[in-house]
């Protein structure tokens, strides 16, 4: 047996290239540009799961906004006021269409009804 170089754990010579790989105790630094964490494998998708360089999306509805992490917080205070305004313009919109398909069903179930008065 060999000693992982990561987690020092014996390893048979012929697996310890596939097991160094992939070894929990392997660190990589992030993927994600200006980052400088540097963490084991098993612990890396946690760190991106907070990672202040990841870029996200902003999760308003219509805003194509897109900004890293560290900067979502002022994108939301810059425009949390246009947010709300779109997603209640979004919502009268919704509203009006309902009406209006309701307002056509009614129509619809009352000539069906009326015409099959008629034909009895």
């Amino acid at each position: 047996p060999m000693p992982c170089p990561h987690c020092r754990g014996d390893i048979c010579f012929g697996s310890l290239d596939d097991h160094a790989e992939d070894c929990e105790e392997k660190v990589e630094e992030c993927v994600h540009e200006g980052c400088s964490a540097v963490t084991k494998i098993g612990d890396a998708h946690a760190h991106y799961d907070v990672c202040e360089f990841q870029t996200l999306a902003c999760p308003c509805p219509g805003c194509e906004t897109t900004a890293l992490r560290r900067d979502m917080d002022a994108h939301m205070a810059a425009f949390g006021l246009k947010h709300v305004e779109k997603l209640i313009a979004r919502d009268a919109e919704h509203a009006r269409q309902m009406q209006e398909l309701e307002a056509r069903t009614r129509q619809e179930v009352g000539v069906a009804v009326f015409e099959w008065r008629v034909a009895r």
